[in-house]
């Protein structure tokens, strides 16, 4: 027991020891601890979302064929996101092909001027984004997965919904709402 309790002791110290470094301005500090190191995308779809800040359970059908489980918004630069959405786990690309994925920021207030110059010269109060993405499917979980170029960030609502891939001839199934979302920083 003691020699077990010496050997943790030894390498907690060497651990610790091995971490220091030394700054700009030579002062020794704890690289281990000071070290942030950002995920990425596909980490948190091995994970279905559940570490990202921004993650939201929605457990709504939008279809009697698709069911969304979850939404994030992932930071890949500047006003460029991924917009993933979760879906069951038994959805099959044929089904994820018969759709466009439609997805509008409605926003109000001071986020009005951060609208996309389309929206604006259209006087819409939010930006749309529409894909027919392919189905991604990681560690068990599927995921359609939404490219999303926006300078917004405090959302009053988001709505999805689908429609057929072959043109807008209406809405297919239902819109799925989701109120007071905000895009935290990554």
């Amino acid at each position: 027991m003691c020699r077990n309790y010496s050997f943790l002791v030894f390498f907690l110290i060497i651990f610790c020891f091995g971490c220091k470094d030394k700054n700009a301005t030579g002062k020794e500090e704890n690289m281990c601890s000071s070290k942030i190191v950002k995920k990425d995308l596909n980490y948190h779809l091995i994970n279905a979302l559940k570490e990202l800040e921004n993650s939201v359970g929605v457990e709504r059908k939008l279809s009697d064929d698709v069911y969304l489980r979850n939404f994030s918004f992932y930071k890949k630069s500047e006003n460029h996101f991924d917009l993933v959405l979760e879906l069951q786990d038994d959805i099959t690309q044929i089904i994820v092909s018969k759709y466009t994925f439609a997805v509008e920021g409605f926003v109000s207030g001071d986020e009005l001027e951060n609208l996309s110059e389309y929206a604006k010269s259209k006087n819409r109060m939010y930006d749309a984004w529409y894909e027919t993405p392919k189905l991604s499917i990681v560690n068990g979980h599927c995921f359609v997965i939404l490219d999303v170029k926006t300078k917004l960030r405090n959302f009053d609502f988001i709505k999805f919904y689908l429609y057929d891939r072959n043109g807008y001839k209406g809405d297919i199934g239902q819109r799925v709402i989701f109120k007071d979302y905000k895009i935290n920083k990554q």
